[in-house]
Protein backbone atom coordinates (compact mmCIF):
# COMPACT_ATOMS: atom_id res chain seq x y z
CA UNK A 1 0.00 0.00 0.00
CA UNK A 2 1.21 3.27 -0.85
CA UNK A 3 2.00 5.23 2.12
CA UNK A 4 1.49 9.21 2.00
CA UNK A 5 0.98 12.32 4.19
CA UNK A 6 -0.47 15.42 4.70
CA UNK A 7 1.37 17.95 2.30
CA UNK A 8 3.25 20.92 4.61
CA UNK A 9 1.29 24.11 3.30
CA UNK A 10 -2.02 22.41 2.83
CA UNK A 11 -4.53 24.54 4.38
CA UNK A 12 -3.40 27.96 2.28
CA UNK A 13 -3.09 25.73 -0.77
CA UNK A 14 -6.92 25.27 -0.50
CA UNK A 15 -7.85 28.35 0.27
CA UNK A 16 -5.68 30.00 -2.72
CA UNK A 17 -6.85 27.02 -5.20
CA UNK A 18 -10.28 28.07 -4.32
CA UNK A 19 -10.18 31.12 -4.64
CA UNK A 20 -7.81 30.66 -8.19
CA UNK A 21 -10.48 28.11 -9.34
CA UNK A 22 -13.52 27.31 -7.77
CA UNK A 23 -13.97 24.66 -10.27
CA UNK A 24 -10.88 22.87 -10.02
CA UNK A 25 -10.85 18.63 -8.50
CA UNK A 26 -7.23 18.47 -7.97
CA UNK A 27 -6.13 16.15 -5.58
CA UNK A 28 -4.51 17.71 -3.05
CA UNK A 29 -4.98 15.89 0.49
CA UNK A 30 -2.23 13.82 0.40
CA UNK A 31 1.41 13.40 -1.15
CA UNK A 32 3.66 10.33 -1.60
CA UNK A 33 6.26 9.81 1.30
CA UNK A 34 8.97 9.05 -0.82
CA UNK A 35 8.31 12.60 -2.25
CA UNK A 36 8.22 14.44 0.78
CA UNK A 37 11.83 15.98 0.64
CA UNK A 38 10.65 17.85 -2.72
CA UNK A 39 8.69 21.18 -3.39
CA UNK A 40 4.91 20.39 -4.01
CA UNK A 41 3.81 22.99 -6.50
CA UNK A 42 0.34 23.47 -7.82
CA UNK A 43 0.75 25.35 -11.41
CA UNK A 44 -2.01 27.39 -12.52
CA UNK A 45 -2.55 28.87 -15.95
CA UNK A 46 -4.78 30.28 -17.86
CA UNK A 47 -5.86 29.02 -21.30
CA UNK A 48 -8.44 30.44 -24.21
CA UNK A 49 -10.82 28.73 -25.04
CA UNK A 50 -12.59 29.94 -28.42
CA UNK A 51 -15.90 27.94 -28.52
CA UNK A 52 -16.88 29.30 -25.14
CA UNK A 53 -14.78 33.04 -25.73
CA UNK A 54 -13.24 32.68 -22.28
CA UNK A 55 -10.00 31.63 -20.40
CA UNK A 56 -10.46 28.13 -18.73
CA UNK A 57 -8.34 27.84 -15.82
CA UNK A 58 -5.99 25.01 -15.58
CA UNK A 59 -4.01 23.53 -12.76
CA UNK A 60 -1.70 21.11 -12.26
CA UNK A 61 0.84 19.88 -9.25
CA UNK A 62 4.65 19.80 -10.22
CA UNK A 63 7.85 18.72 -7.73
CA UNK A 64 10.91 20.35 -7.64
CA UNK A 65 13.83 20.32 -5.85
CA UNK A 66 15.67 23.47 -4.20
CA UNK A 67 16.82 24.82 -7.13
CA UNK A 68 14.17 24.15 -9.06
CA UNK A 69 12.01 25.85 -7.01
CA UNK A 70 13.95 29.50 -6.74
CA UNK A 71 13.63 28.99 -10.61
CA UNK A 72 10.26 28.76 -10.76
CA UNK A 73 9.02 31.17 -8.79
CA UNK A 74 10.98 33.88 -10.59
CA UNK A 75 10.01 32.52 -14.16
CA UNK A 76 7.12 30.83 -13.92
CA UNK A 77 5.37 34.09 -15.93
CA UNK A 78 7.84 33.50 -18.68
CA UNK A 79 6.88 29.90 -18.77
CA UNK A 80 3.26 30.43 -19.56
CA UNK A 81 1.75 29.86 -15.88
CA UNK A 82 -0.46 33.07 -14.22
CA UNK A 83 -0.03 31.59 -10.65
CA UNK A 84 2.00 29.22 -8.37
CA UNK A 85 0.74 27.71 -5.11
CA UNK A 86 2.91 26.05 -2.59
CA UNK A 87 1.42 22.88 -2.03
CA UNK A 88 4.13 21.20 0.34
CA UNK A 89 7.31 22.81 1.76
CA UNK A 90 9.93 19.83 2.26
CA UNK A 91 11.69 22.69 4.99
CA UNK A 92 8.37 23.03 7.37
CA UNK A 93 8.46 18.95 8.07
CA UNK A 94 9.85 18.31 11.02
CA UNK A 95 13.62 17.27 11.38
CA UNK A 96 14.23 13.69 11.35
CA UNK A 97 16.53 12.24 14.29
CA UNK A 98 18.19 9.17 12.62
CA UNK A 99 21.43 9.73 12.84
CA UNK A 100 23.21 10.50 9.99
CA UNK A 101 20.32 9.78 7.44
CA UNK A 102 20.36 12.83 5.44
CA UNK A 103 16.98 13.81 3.23
CA UNK A 104 17.53 14.67 -0.21
CA UNK A 105 15.77 18.26 1.03
CA UNK A 106 18.80 18.86 3.06
CA UNK A 107 21.53 17.65 0.56
CA UNK A 108 19.80 20.26 -2.02
CA UNK A 109 19.77 22.75 0.58
CA UNK A 110 23.86 21.93 0.75
CA UNK A 111 24.18 22.21 -3.29
CA UNK A 112 22.63 25.42 -3.37
CA UNK A 113 25.03 26.92 -0.67
CA UNK A 114 27.87 25.17 -2.60
CA UNK A 115 26.63 26.60 -5.78
CA UNK A 116 26.48 30.02 -4.37
CA UNK A 117 29.83 30.32 -2.26
CA UNK A 118 31.71 28.75 -5.72
CA UNK A 119 30.27 31.76 -8.05
CA UNK A 120 31.09 33.85 -5.28
CA UNK A 121 35.07 32.74 -5.55
CA UNK A 122 34.86 32.25 -9.64
CA UNK A 123 33.71 35.78 -9.55
CA UNK A 124 36.12 37.39 -6.93
CA UNK A 125 39.36 35.50 -9.18
CA UNK A 126 37.80 36.44 -12.50
CA UNK A 127 37.67 40.50 -11.09
CA UNK A 128 41.04 39.89 -10.05
CA UNK A 129 42.86 38.54 -13.24
CA UNK A 130 41.03 41.12 -15.27
CA UNK A 131 42.92 43.81 -12.52
CA UNK A 132 46.14 41.87 -13.37
CA UNK A 133 45.64 41.53 -17.14
CA UNK A 134 44.64 45.15 -17.52
CA UNK A 135 47.73 46.33 -15.33
CA UNK A 136 50.07 44.21 -17.78
CA UNK A 137 48.64 45.70 -20.35
CA UNK A 138 49.19 49.26 -19.36
CA UNK A 139 52.83 48.46 -18.70
CA UNK A 140 53.86 46.90 -22.03
CA UNK A 141 53.19 49.65 -24.09
CA UNK A 142 55.96 50.02 -27.22
CA UNK A 143 58.13 52.39 -28.12
CA UNK A 144 55.67 53.36 -30.86
CA UNK A 145 52.66 53.92 -29.12
CA UNK A 146 54.91 56.39 -26.48
CA UNK A 147 56.30 58.28 -30.12
CA UNK A 148 52.43 59.22 -31.08
CA UNK A 149 51.64 62.61 -30.81
CA UNK A 150 54.98 63.70 -31.71
CA UNK A 151 54.28 65.59 -34.87
CA UNK A 152 51.63 67.19 -32.96
CA UNK A 153 54.22 68.49 -30.91
CA UNK A 154 56.26 69.30 -33.56
CA UNK A 155 53.69 71.06 -35.14
CA UNK A 156 53.11 73.25 -32.07
CA UNK A 157 57.37 74.38 -32.33
CA UNK A 158 57.07 75.27 -35.61
CA UNK A 159 59.38 72.26 -36.97
CA UNK A 160 58.66 70.27 -39.75
CA UNK A 161 61.83 67.92 -39.28
CA UNK A 162 60.39 66.61 -35.94
CA UNK A 163 62.82 68.34 -33.49
CA UNK A 164 63.09 71.16 -31.27
CA UNK A 165 66.32 72.95 -30.68
CA UNK A 166 65.51 73.57 -27.09
CA UNK A 167 65.44 70.31 -26.42
CA UNK A 168 68.27 67.32 -25.65
CA UNK A 169 67.85 64.91 -28.10
CA UNK A 170 70.26 62.22 -26.27
CA UNK A 171 73.42 63.13 -27.43
CA UNK A 172 74.70 64.83 -24.27
CA UNK A 173 72.07 62.57 -22.06
CA UNK A 174 73.48 59.08 -20.77
CA UNK A 175 70.64 57.01 -20.24
CA UNK A 176 73.01 53.79 -18.94
CA UNK A 177 74.29 56.14 -15.82
CA UNK A 178 70.72 58.11 -15.18
CA UNK A 179 68.81 57.35 -12.33
CA UNK A 180 64.93 56.78 -12.74
CA UNK A 181 63.76 60.02 -11.61
CA UNK A 182 66.17 61.45 -14.13
CA UNK A 183 64.82 59.41 -17.02
CA UNK A 184 61.61 60.51 -15.68
CA UNK A 185 62.38 64.47 -16.02
CA UNK A 186 64.47 64.02 -18.97
CA UNK A 187 61.21 62.46 -20.27
CA UNK A 188 58.86 65.03 -19.52
CA UNK A 189 61.50 67.66 -20.53
CA UNK A 190 61.64 66.51 -24.45
CA UNK A 191 57.59 65.41 -24.09
CA UNK A 192 58.27 61.63 -24.94
CA UNK A 193 55.12 60.26 -24.51
CA UNK A 194 55.03 57.29 -22.42
CA UNK A 195 51.33 56.31 -22.18
CA UNK A 196 50.71 54.62 -19.46
CA UNK A 197 53.77 53.01 -18.45
CA UNK A 198 54.66 53.66 -14.63
CA UNK A 199 57.71 50.83 -14.05
CA UNK A 200 60.52 52.35 -14.51
CA UNK A 201 62.35 49.58 -16.76
CA UNK A 202 59.35 49.74 -18.75
CA UNK A 203 60.01 53.63 -18.96
CA UNK A 204 63.84 53.19 -19.73
CA UNK A 205 63.13 51.23 -22.36
CA UNK A 206 60.31 53.85 -24.15
CA UNK A 207 63.27 56.86 -23.42
CA UNK A 208 66.10 54.49 -25.05
CA UNK A 209 64.00 54.26 -28.38
CA UNK A 210 63.47 58.22 -28.44
CA UNK A 211 66.96 58.88 -28.16
CA UNK A 212 67.96 56.03 -30.67
CA UNK A 213 65.55 57.78 -33.22
CA UNK A 214 66.75 61.38 -32.56
CA UNK A 215 70.31 60.94 -32.30
CA UNK A 216 72.04 63.64 -34.94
Amino acid sequence: MMKTLKPSNLQQAKKELQATDKKSNLKIDVIEVKDKDFYHVIMVSKVNNPAKQEYVTKTNIQMFNVLGYEKIKKSFAQQGYSKIILLHDPSKMEKKETGNDVSQFHKSQIEREIEIELQKEMEEKKAKLMKERLEKLNDTETPEDADKGKSDDDKETGNNDGTDTDKDNGNTFDITKANDEEIKTFAEQNKIQLGAAKKPQTVKKIVSAWIEENKK
